[in-house]
C-alpha cells in the first residue's frame, strides 16, 4: 500500500516544479552546511532559508517538521516557490537525450510531502501516509538517492523504448576517483515491468557507500553516472554546482 502511494505520488511530481520558517537553533556546522547549498539558489530563491536550515534532524523526515498547509502556502508566495523551482533545477542532471537524474535531498522531499498535502488536504492521516511513502527516499551521510526519469515526448517512440529499456535500473552507476558503485533500487518489492512488458518510466536509486568512499566524493571535483544498459549505455559528468550541493548535503548529514 506504502509503495503504491509513493509510486502514485512521485510519478504526480517528477514534473512539477512548485513549491516560513520555524525558530529552532542548530549546531552552527549543520546551518553552516545547509547554508552552502542555499548559497546555489539564486539570490530571487533566497527570501527564506531552506527547510533543511531549520530543521530539528535532516536524517528523517517526522510529524514534527510538517507545516500546517496555510503557513506552507504563505511561505512558498514569500519565495519558496522560486526556491523549489531553483533547488530541482539544481539537482537535476540529464544522462543521454531521454534519461534524467533527479539527486534527492531532505529539502525536496520536505517540498513534495507538502505540496500533496496542500493539493489534497488530507489532514493527519494523509501526513503519515506521506511521510510513509517518501521516508525511505532520505538520503544518509553514507546514502545518496534519487529519482531516475524516462522522458520521451512521443507516446509511440516512449511505449517502443520502454519496451527495449527493461532492466535499466539495475545498470546505472555513480563513478568517481576509479570507484564504480552501482545504485540498488528502492522499494524493489515493486514490479517495475508493466503486463504489456515495459519498464516504467520513474525508478528510485540508492547509492550506499563506505566511508572511504565518501571521503573521495568530498575531495574530488569530477563525479559522473553512467548508464551501462546494452539499449541505452549514456554518462553524464555532474555539474559543479550539483556536486558542490550534494557535498555540502554530506556533510550537513555528518553533522547532524
Amino acid at each position: 500500500m506504502i509503495s503504491q502511494r509513493f509510486m502514485m505520488r512521485s510519478a504526480m511530481l517528477r514534473s512539477a516544479g512548485r513549491s516560513a520558517v520555524r525558530n529552532v537553533i542548530l549546531p552552527a556546522q549543520l546551518k553552516s552546511s545547509s547554508r552552502t547549498l542555499h548559497a546555489s539558489l539564486s539570490s530571487a530563491a533566497k527570501v527564506l532559508d531552506l527547510p533543511s536550515t531549520t530543521a530539528r534532524d535532516v536524517r528523517h523526515i517526522s510529524k514534527d517538521c510538517i507545516w500546517a498547509v496555510e503557513k506552507y502556502l504563505e511561505a512558498k508566495e514569500a519565495g519558496w516557490k522560486a526556491a523549489r523551482r531553483e533547488l530541482l533545477k539544481l539537482r537535476r542532471t540529464p544522462v543521454g537525450p531521454h534519461i534524467s537524474i533527479q539527486f534527492v535531498n531532505y529539502d525536496i522531499l520536505w517540498f513534495q510531502i507538502h505540496e500533496m498535502l496542500a493539493i489534497e488536504r488530507g489532514g493527519d492521516e494523509q501526513v503519515e501516509d506521506e511521510i510513509d511513502a517518501y521516508s525511505p527516499l532520505v538520503p544518509g551521510k553514507n546514502r545518496l538517492t534519487a529519482t531516475m526519469s524516462i522522458q520521451i515526448p512521443d507516446v509511440q517512440v516512449r511505449d517502443r523504448l520502454l519496451r527495449q529499456w527493461v532492466g535499466i535500473e539495475n545498470t546505472i552507476s555513480l563513478q568517481f576517483g576509479g570507484e564504480v558503485v552501482v545504485a540498488e533500487n528502492i522499494h524493489d518489492e515493486i514490479d517495475r515491468i508493466s503486463p504489456g512488458g515495459k519498464t516504467s518510466a520513474i525508478h528510485f536509486l540508492a547509492w550506499n557507500l563506505s566511508d572511504e568512499q565518501v571521503d573521495k566524493i568530498l575531495n574530488i571535483d569530477s563525479v559522473s553516472v553512467q548508464i551501462a544498459h546494452d539499449k541505452y549505455d549514456q554518462g553524464q559528468q555532474l555539474s559543479l554546482p550539483l556536486l558542490e550541493s550534494i557535498k555540502a548535503q554530506i556533510q550537513q548529514l555528518r553533522n547532524a
